[in-house]
């Protein structure tokens, strides 16, 4: 009990409020705080420049895919305005006979070979010689030389309706890639630069 009133007797007393006799300054805690915060604004600051460089860098990439839209919007209407008609031909030509019209053109001569000796040869006139039989065989090489030369001529409008017929295919590709997606562009301009 006497503990008891011991106890009372402490509690009831009041003690003065506690202060801080000196002031807690700690310069090298307030130095390594200082240098941290100077570090973590350096990074702040690059990521910062990084973040810049890379929208930056999306802007230009943008801006370069919107330039290579316009201009393969540019191509798509010169490309339908292309007009591989032109090529196409209305009559159908068939390759002749060498000798074709050799015996209307040329009274009583005959065929003979279309080689480079025999026109030379008969090119070459021979005074002594029959100048009538020299005269037909002169009109034959002229007759068979433009029998070649037509079916040559024949050759070409075939390989141009060849070709007319892959550039068609080439194009209407290259349309429907385009009007499909603009997605498509990049390939179209990679098939166009090799």
């Amino acid at each position: 009990m006497a503990l008891a009133a011991c106890l009372a007797a402490s509690l009831s007393v009041r003690s003065p409020d506690a202060t801080a006799q000196w002031i807690v300054n700690d310069p090298a805690a307030i130095v390594t705080a200082i240098t941290e915060h100077i570090r973590e604004a350096a990074r702040w600051i690059e990521t910062a420049k990084h973040y810049a460089e890379t929208v930056q860098h999306y802007a230009q990439t943008t801006k370069h895919f919107l330039q290579q839209v316009e201009f393969w919007k540019e191509q798509l209407v010169k490309l339908k305005g292309l007009k591989l008609e032109l090529f196409k031909s209305e009559y159908e030509f068939k390759r002749i006979a060498e000798d074709f019209g050799v015996a209307e053109t040329c009274q009583g001569a005959t065929g003979g070979s279309l080689d480079i000796k025999s026109i030379l040869s008969a090119l070459a006139s021979d005074l002594s010689g029959d100048i009538v039989s020299q005269q037909k065989e002169v009109c034959v090489a002229i007759v068979k030389a433009k029998n070649l030369k037509y079916n040559m001529t024949v050759d070409y409008f075939d390989f141009v309706k060849k070709s007319t017929a892959d550039l068609v295919e080439v194009h209407t590709t290259r349309l429907d890639k385009v009007t499909q997606s603009l997605a498509d562009l990049n390939s179209v301009l990679t098939d166009t630069q090799r």
